[in-house]
């Protein structure tokens, strides 16, 4: 009898923009919504898959990164090397087959609103997953 892997999968997409539309206000995904939601997962036996609209590093708003706003588990996902590594090698959404995931969740931060919002590829994937009655959540911003 072979065994089959029966672990949960949970897609998590993160912003590419790390600006404001035109404004030159730096943005991103904010930190704790990631790292928090990150470790909340894993820990409860998720395999958790990091993605973005571009794919590749993933910008964190830098006001996130800052006291008062740091957590225990922003400085966890600092010193983790394995964190660190999916949020600068996020897949490119556009290239995932989500059809093989549980759930789907959305951090918060105002790149979010910016580059996931209108993206085509991004409200069908949430079509689809409330259309099947799959998990599909996010912080607010």
């Amino acid at each position: 009898m072979s065994y089959i892997n029966q672990q949960k999968r949970i897609l998590l997409v993160m912003s590419s923009l790390d600006e404001m539309g035109t404004s030159g206000k730096q943005t991103g995904t904010w930190f704790h919504e990631l790292a928090a939601p990150y470790y909340i997962l894993t820990e409860a036996g998720y395999e958790v898959v990091f993605a973005s609209p571009t794919g590749g590093e993933a910008p964190i708003d830098l006001l996130s990164m800052k006291a008062p706003f740091t957590t225990e588990y922003t400085e966890r996902f600092l010193a983790d090397p394995v964190a660190l590594f999916a949020a600068k090698h996020t897949r490119k959404l556009r290239n995932i087959d989500y059809s093989g995931f549980d759930a789907v969740f959305f951090p918060g931060g105002y790149g979010l609103l910016w580059d996931l919002a209108s993206d085509s590829h991004v409200i069908k994937l949430i079509r689809d997953f409330y259309g099947h009655g799959l998990p599909c959540t996010g912080h607010p911003a």
